[in-house]
């Protein structure tokens, strides 16, 4: 959604991006996205799940709070 585009869109298949991240390939992470902005997509695109962050703890990460502060 950053880019407008899927992640992977160069593949044809929806099978070739569930084979990637069966490997435990994660999508590539803009490289003009906000340093919070690559913070916030890397929890979000963890694998582990012991690893990975709650929604609630992502509601609170600096990335969203931006958007709802300015609201």
């Amino acid at each position: 959604m950053v880019t407008g585009k899927r992640p992977w869109h160069e593949f044809e298949h929806n099978f070739q991006i569930m084979y990637k991240v069966g490997m435990g390939h994660k999508p590539p992470i803009p490289e003009k996205l906000s340093t919070e902005g690559k913070d916030f997509l890397g929890h979000c695109l963890e694998s582990e799940p012991k690893q990975r962050w709650t929604a609630s703890t992502l509601l609170d990460h600096p990335f969203v709070k931006v958007c709802t502060d300015e609201e």
